[in-house]
């Protein structure tokens, strides 16, 4: 998944202009967006679609010949808000269509105002109408505003998450014969998916989709993973760190059944005559807990006597989760400038470094 995002990161898929201008969160630019794709008159060119879809979502069956009146307004003016706070202020989006009304009630970060939902509710109770409460994640109003209405039978709480994004998906496959826009409405899903968090959660869906589908393999490959966890630290750390021993003239040491992890989670490098190593060591013996410095082993190279420690800054477990990074030659890269680091210390120091 880190590739794949680093991929559309470097196709630009990640460039979106509603982030650029700062408007992800604001409320009213929000509103003005979803104003104008319910227009049927806007001039994204889709005519009553976005707005027969919206219908449809929300349950209510308008024939497309009223569609094609509806009146969208933003930041409709009820009035002055009254002393007792019951009537007056602004509605954020009102649709009329024909003599139905539905209004929005938009709320992704400001609190609600005192009896704000109850003040709305006043102005349409006697039309025919649905009140929508459209949040992030589909909350409730606070009691302060709603003021004893109760959800499901006065108003109905929507979200971004659920019904925005099936909205803004049904859009999408609705224009593909208008890139400009398509490219627009990618871009807004893409926020809505970055302001209800849900960006991480589709793609587990996509990756479960797959798991599901080859779902004998992804067995297998569970019941391995700790076998092919020890095969790329082998193939893609180990190995590599033999052959640049070799070409560095350094002596290899490898713990005892390192690759078995059974005993001494360690290994390292020294130079001819060196009683000591520059090793790294992990305190658990999962490959998690990564330490470097000056060490001594035993005769046996079972253990090493660290004398010197420092914790990695980088690769504090050597799990599964890195094995983009293990087999990239990253974490190989990373561990060898740590050795070559040392080992420069070593010989602009040798008073501090005793090595033998």
């Amino acid at each position: 998944m880190a590739e794949k995002k680093q991929q559309a990161i470097d196709m630009g898929e990640y460039y979106n202009v509603f982030d650029v201008l700062n408007l992800s969160r604001d409320e009213v630019r929000h509103s003005m967006f979803i104003a104008n794709l319910l227009n049927p008159k806007g001039k994204h060119g889709l005519g009553i679609v976005p707005l027969k879809s919206f219908t449809q979502i929300l349950g209510l069956d308008f024939d497309d010949v009223d569609l094609k009146k509806c009146i969208v307004k933003r930041e409709y003016v009820i009035g002055s808000i009254s002393q007792d706070k019951t009537s007056g202020g602004y509605i954020d989006i009102l649709l009329s269509i024909n003599a139905y009304l539905i209004v929005i009630e938009n709320k992704i970060d400001a609190g609600d105002q005192p009896k704000q939902l109850l003040r709305y509710h006043n102005f349409v109770e006697s039309k025919p109408h649905t009140l929508l409460y459209l949040t992030r994640h589909g909350k409730d109003p606070t009691k302060n505003s709603s003021d004893g209405l109760e959800c499901g039978n006065h108003y109905k709480c929507i979200s971004y998450r659920n019904e925005i994004v099936r909205w803004i998906k049904d859009c999408l496959r609705m224009a593909i014969d208008k890139p400009r826009i398509r490219e627009i409405l990618q871009q807004y899903l893409n926020t809505i998916r970055t302001i209800t968090d849900t960006e991480m959660e589709e793609d587990k869906t996509e990756l479960y989709d797959i798991m599901d589908k080859y779902h004998q393999v992804t067995s297998a490959i569970m019941k391995e993973g700790w076998g092919y966890r020890k095969y790329l630290v082998k193939k893609y750390i180990i190995n590599p760190f033999m052959d640049w021993c070799k070409q560095k003239q350094y002596e290899c040491h490898i713990g005892f059944e390192f690759e078995n992890q059974d005993s001494g989670v360690w290994f390292g490098i020294s130079r001819p005559g060196w009683k000591k190593c520059i090793a790294v060591e992990f305190k658990n013996r999962d490959f998690k807990d990564a330490y470097y410095g000056i060490g001594e082993p035993d005769i046996k190279e079972e253990y090493i006597i660290m004398t010197e420690m420092n914790k990695f800054e980088k690769y504090q477990s050597w799990s599964v989760d890195i094995a983009n990074d293990i087999i990239s030659g990253a974490v190989f890269k990373y561990v060898r400038d740590v050795f070559e680091q040392t080992m420069t210390e070593i010989n602009e120091n040798p008073e501090k470094c005793q090595m033998n």
